[in-house]
C-alpha cells in the first residue's frame, strides 16, 4: 500500500459568510503524487449524495506566483460527498502559499465553496530545476547508442585480449620445451664430448650453457612482448572510450551552462491538459482579439476593451472550433460570476451575457414564492349573520386580498383589494343586465367585515333594481368561496 499525505477537511455549502480557511497543512515540492486534498461536502451538516443530487465538482488551485490550475475531483465516498484531488506535480514546483476553491455544478447551476489555504514547501533536494534534469536525461539518452557502441569496442578488445594471453601461455610452455629439450641435449653433447676430451668439455659447456641462456633470454622477451602489445591495446581501446564520454559530457555540460540548450518551457507553462495558464499575446487590447484556444489570466486593466461587464480579474476560457466559431468564458475570480460572449460570424458576437448564480436563484425563487397567493379560508359563507369566519393568517399581514364569489350574474368570480390601504372590509360591487333584451338593470353590492384580522363577517347583502328603482336588503345573493393573501 502506498504511503501519501492527506490534508483533510470539510465544505459547508452555504450562504452564510465564511473567512478563508487554513488547512495549517505544507506540502513539499518532492511530494510526486503522493500529495492529496480531501474534502466533505456537506449541506445543512449533512453529507451531500453527488450521483443522486447529480452533482460534478472541480478545483481552482492559484499559487502565490499567480501559476493556477484547474481540474475535476475525484470521487473518494459518493454516498457522503467525499471528493480528493492530488495535487499534480508540476504546480508542487510553484512554491509559497496556495489559496484554492471548489465548485460544484449542478443542473447548470454553479454552487461556490469557502476558499482555502494551504503551503507548498521547497524540499532540501530540490537543487536543480526540472528543466534541467529532463534535459540532462534527453541528452544521455541521446549519448547511449554512442555509449554502447564504445562499451562493444571495449568488450571487443577484452576478448582480443583474452587471446593474446592464450598466445603468451602458449609461447611459454613451447618456450619451457624447448629449454628443456635444449638442456637434455646439452647435457647428451657434454658425456659425449668428455669421454673425448677433459677440454673440450669445458668448451662445450660453456657453448651449452650459452646457448640455454640466449634461448631462455628469446623466449622471454617473445613473451614479454606479446604481454605488453595486449595491454597497450586494451589500454588505448578503454582510453578512447572514456575520453569520448567525458568529451560528451562537457559538451552537454558546457550547452547548457551557456544557454545553448532550448528547453520546451511551453510545456509546464501554457495549456497542457492540466489547466496552466497562457499569457495574453502582447500588445493584445481587446479581449475578442485573443483567438488561441487555452486558458489565460487577463484583467480588464491590461485589455479593457470588449471586457465583461463587471469585475477587473479573470481566468478566461477560450474555446476555437473554426475562424468564424469562437466563444469566451470569463470566470470573476474574485465572486466566481461567470460570462460567456460567442462568435456568431465573422466580425460578429453575441455579446457579453452573465450566469446567474445558485444563490442568485434562490432569491428569484423566494420573491417567486412569496408572490404566490396564500389561500386564508376556503368554503362557501352565505347570508348576513353575526358568523365569523376564521383565516388561517391574520390578513393585515399581506399586501393584497384576493376574494373570490359567485353570484347570479355569474360563477368563480375574482376581486382584489389593497390591505395595506385598509384591511377592515372589502366591499363587492358590480352590476349585471339580465333578460334577453337587457330591459332590466341590477347593481349587486356585498360587504365582509375583516376588522378583526384573523376572521371575517358578511355583514351586508343588498340587491337594487335600477329599472324599477326597488332595493332589497339582505338579498344574499352572493356566495364567498375563497380568500388569499398575497405579500
Amino acid at each position: 500500500m502506498s504511503i501519501k499525505k492527506i490534508a483533510t477537511t470539510k465544505m459547508e455549502i452555504t450562504s452564510d459568510y465564511q473567512t478563508l480557511s487554513d488547512l495549517n497543512v505544507a506540502f513539499y515540492n518532492q511530494d510526486i503524487n503522493t500529495s492529496l486534498l480531501r474534502f466533505t461536502l456537506t449541506r445543512c451538516g449533512k453529507g451531500l449524495h453527488l450521483s443522486q443530487l447529480k452533482i460534478d465538482t472541480y478545483i481552482m488551485l492559484v499559487a502565490q506566483d499567480g501559476s493556477k490550475v484547474r481540474d475535476y475531483l475525484n470521487v473518494f465516498d459518493d454516498e457522503k460527498g467525499i471528493v480528493s484531488y492530488t495535487i499534480p506535480d508540476e504546480f508542487l514546483k510553484h512554491t509559497g502559499r496556495v489559496i484554492g476553491q471548489v465548485y460544484l455544478y449542478q443542473n447548470d447551476n454553479i454552487l461556490v465553496s469557502r476558499t482555502f489555504a494551504f503551503v507548498i514547501k521547497d524540499s532540501l533536494v530540490n537543487s536543480f530545476s526540472a528543466e534541467t534534469k529532463l534535459e540532462y536525461i534527453k541528452t544521455f539518452d541521446d549519448l547511449q547508442t554512442q555509449i554502447q557502441e564504445r562499451v562493444d569496442a571495449i568488450e571487443e578488445a577484452i576478448a582480443n585480449g583474452e587471446d593474446y594471453v592464450a598466445q603468451m601461455i602458449e609461447i611459454l610452455d613451447t618456450g619451457k620445451k624447448e629449454i628443456a629439450s635444449t638442456v637434455v641435449k646439452a647435457n647428451t653433447d657434454i658425456n659425449k664430448v668428455a669421454t673425448d676430451a677433459k677440454n673440450n668439455v669445458t668448451v662445450t659447456a660453456d657453448t651449452a650453457t650459452k646457448n640455454i641462456t640466449n634461448t631462455a633470454t628469446k623466449a622471454t622477451t617473445d613473451i614479454n612482448k606479446v604481454a605488453t602489445d595486449a595491454t597497450k591495446k586494451i589500454t588505448d581501446t578503454s582510453n578512447i572510450a572514456v575520453s569520448t564520454v567525458d568529451a560528451k559530457v562537457k559538451e552537454v555540460t558546457d550547452a547548457i551552462a551557456a544557454g545553448e540548450v532550448s528547453l520546451k518551457k511551453d510545456t509546464f507553462t501554457y495549456t497542457d491538459g492540466k489547466g496552466f495558464s497562457r499569457p495574453v499575446p502582447s500588445g493584445t487590447t481587446d479581449w475578442l482579439q485573443i483567438s488561441t484556444a487555452g486558458n489565460y489570466s487577463i484583467t480588464r486593466t491590461a485589455v479593457p476593451t470588449n471586457a465583461p461587464p463587471s469585475g477587473v480579474y479573470f481566468n478566461l476560457i477560450v474555446n476555437t472550433r473554426t475562424s468564424t466559431t469562437r466563444d469566451l468564458t470569463a470566470i470573476n475570480i474574485f465572486n466566481g460570476a461567470i460570462y460567456t460572449n460567442a462568435m456568431t460570424g465573422v466580425g460578429a458576437w453575441s455579446g457579453w451575457e452573465k450566469l446567474v448564480t445558485a444563490s442568485e436563484l434562490a432569491i428569484l425563487d423566494t420573491k417567486l414564492n412569496a408572490s404566490q397567493p396564500v389561500t386564508l379560508w376556503q368554503g362557501a359563507a352565505k347570508g348576513v349573520s353575526n358568523t365569523a369566519y376564521n383565516l388561517t393568517k391574520a390578513i393585515n399581514t399581506f399586501r393584497v386580498a384576493m376574494v373570490t364569489y359567485k353570484t347570479a350574474s355569474g360563477n368563480n368570480k375574482v376581486q382584489t383589494y389593497s390591505v395595506a390601504t385598509d384591511s377592515s372590509r372589502m366591499i363587492i360591487s358590480e352590476t349585471n343586465l339580465s333578460d334577453a333584451d337587457a330591459s332590466s338593470a341590477w347593481l349587486y353590492e356585498c360587504h365582509i367585515d375583516s376588522s378583526a384580522s384573523t376572521s371575517f363577517k358578511i355583514i351586508a347583502d343588498n340587491l337594487f333594481n335600477i329599472k324599477t328603482g326597488v332595493a332589497t336588503v339582505n338579498a344574499n345573493t352572493h356566495t364567498i368561496l375563497k380568500i388569499e393573501g398575497v405579500m
